[in-house]
């Protein structure tokens, strides 16, 4: 690539779920995605552990937190890098989802 793939939502009339979010813009470590229509917390009742192979952990989540923070889905928007590392982490975790 020639040049990073970000994007810059200052001046858009784009809604989001926070009143003031961490960042507005698609930079390395700040990947955007619009929100899903999964808008409870059964997620949060899945077995993450067995899902993550061990590695997550979503006990610090809130219960209202949850369909606010983590309630993601395409399109997703992110620098190739980190969607590198959310695809490579996806592929791992995406068949243990279908065993729970």
């Amino acid at each position: 690539l020639l040049r990073p793939m970000v994007h810059d939502f200052r001046q858009e009339e784009t809604i989001f779920v926070q009143n003031k979010p961490r960042t507005k813009v698609v930079k390395h470590g700040y990947p955007m995605a619009q929100q899903d229509g999964y808008l409870d917390n059964r997620w949060m009742y899945l077995n993450i552990s067995h899902i993550t192979a061990g590695k997550g952990n979503i006990n610090h989540v809130a219960g209202s937190d949850g369909p606010i923070l983590y309630n993601s889905g395409p399109p997703y928007l992110a620098t190739v890098r980190d969607m590198y590392r959310i695809a490579v982490l996806w592929s791992e975790y995406a068949p243990r989802v279908y065993d729970v």
